[in-house]
């Protein structure tokens, strides 16, 4: 390989998620100009706020995921505020009282509860929190029943056979709690990136708020390696023009070594 001109697919991560698994990033450092293509122009104010946004963007998403991935999070939430209790457009207040509601409960009840949320804004502007929970044991919740008035989402649930909760300190504060014992701990961590979106950053960094909130002290993940590749990654479980993904179960770290130039050792 010719170290002196990089290609596309010259440098790679790998990442050990807590023990969940390894994930292999392999990351275009620079990419040759193709001098048969027409070159198209961006104003530079332009060009650099959109390409911020669009790497602030990518950072939050990663790090709500590698957060998900990496901590045995036991419960997924969905919290709401009532507007007889609170406001609700203020994500500010909401966020700060919340953070310290939780650190109250953990000194009254001998619970350690940690938590990692994702403000999601409704279309008048007001705010809710998707994310997760664990430390809470399922006797501090109540379990809704069929025959109570809910949300229609919520009975339908119910009714396929679901366990859904409420957790009543949270409900008198704040407003309605909808919780569920997480039951595909992956499929849960990628799904809740979604509420991750262009519109929530944009309007937190408006606020001045966050676009999530997280205890203090989750694992994250750790880079184990980074050095030059040998080859491409077979089988990608993501890909593009400017990046390869692929995941090892937690046994796989030298597996995926395989893919890294021995010549260049970190």
């Amino acid at each position: 390989m010719n170290y002196q001109s990089k290609t596309l697919f010259d440098y790679a991560t790998l990442r050990d998620f807590a023990g969940m698994g390894y994930k292999l990033t392999r990351i275009a450092e620079y990419v040759q100009p193709d001098p048969t293509k027409e070159r198209k122009y961006t104003a530079k104010g332009e060009a650099g706020n959109a390409g911020k946004l669009a790497r602030s963007l990518s950072r939050a998403r990663n790090r709500v995921f590698e957060l998900s991935y990496c901590n045995p999070w036991e419960l997924f939430v969905t919290f709401t505020l009532d507007p007889t209790k609170y406001d609700r457009h203020d994500l500010g207040k909401f966020s700060k009282d919340l953070a310290q509601f939780i650190r109250h409960y953990r000194q009254r009840k001998g619970a350690n509860v940690q938590y990692l949320l994702i403000p999601e804004p409704h279309k008048d502007g007001a705010w809710h929190m998707h994310g997760f929970l664990m430390g809470l044991p399922l006797d501090h919740l109540r379990e809704f029943h069929g025959g109570e008035r809910l949300p229609d989402k919520i009975r339908n649930r119910i009714a396929e056979g679901k366990r859904v909760f409420t957790w009543e300190p949270y409900a008198r504060k704040f407003g309605f709690a909808d919780i569920e014992v997480i039951e595909n701990h992956e499929a849960t961590a990628k799904y809740v990136t979604k509420y991750v979106t262009k519109e929530t950053m944009n309007t937190a960094a408006e606020l001045g708020a966050h676009i999530f909130y997280a205890s203090q002290g989750l694992k994250g993940a750790q880079i184990v390696r980074r050095d030059i590749l040998s080859d491409e990654i077979d089988n990608p479980d993501y890909q593009n023009e400017f990046v390869s993904v692929r995941w090892f179960p937690p046994d796989g770290r030298e597996i995926a070594e395989t893919y890294f130039d021995e010549v260049h050792p970190k």
